[in-house]
């Protein structure tokens, strides 16, 4: 089993390694943005933009531990799915101390076509 603190580094590195710019520079023959190009960049979308709700969430009050463990991005479960419009990012909060809690997380829809991140679901 991967550590968090592990996870944590690694996810980083990774978004770090996105954000760059150096996966998705992928351009075809064309001059055209390559599908896998358009997928980082949507991942990296919405990761940028869930951290930075996260990073919100860090001055809010209540159990200090808690808000700790839900404010940290490596706590969460990210999955990444394309339908035939979209690329859909969804974060989902993994148990704390052994127990689910309600609520956490968030789904991110990134139009395939504009780049544009068009729907956000918060979970409550």
């Amino acid at each position: 089993m991967i550590s968090n603190s592990i996870r944590s580094c690694f996810l980083s590195l990774a978004v770090t390694f996105l954000m760059s710019g150096c996966v998705a520079a992928g351009a075809n023959d064309a001059g055209q943005e390559t599908s896998d190009a358009r997928a980082t960049r949507a991942f990296a979308t919405a990761y940028k933009e869930f951290s930075g709700l996260l990073a919100k969430r860090s001055g809010e009050k209540g159990d200090p531990n808690l808000l700790a463990f839900v404010t940290k991005v490596s706590n969460y479960k990210v999955t990444f799915e394309e339908t035939t419009t979209d690329y859909v990012v969804t974060f989902d909060l993994l148990p704390y101390q052994g127990r689910l809690l309600n609520g956490g997380g968030g789904q991110y829809k990134v139009n395939k076509s504009t780049g544009k991140l068009e729907v956000v679901e918060m979970y409550e």
